[in-house]
């Protein structure tokens, strides 16, 4: 249930899934939460940090335990 990278914040790194499952989803006041995809092992999290305005649009959510490696996009 961790949240990883939060819509809005500063995008400055990258996730590499190796195991377990994140959830990304967003929020609208009309429709509630939306899930857009599931990610798991061998996806990439975190292309926000690519190009302006280097802000996580989105929420990532742990929904089990996930190992991932993460880099620094600086």
């Amino acid at each position: 249930g961790e949240l990883l990278p939060q819509e809005g914040e500063e995008a400055t790194r990258f996730y590499l899934i190796r195991g377990g499952r994140v959830r990304l989803e967003i929020y609208t006041p009309e429709r509630g939460l939306i899930v857009i995809q599931t990610l798991s092992e061998g996806d990439v999290l975190g292309w926000s940090w690519l190009a302006p305005p280097y802000r996580w649009s989105l929420d990532a959510q742990a929904i089990e335990l996930t190992r991932a490696i993460v880099r620094s996009g600086s």
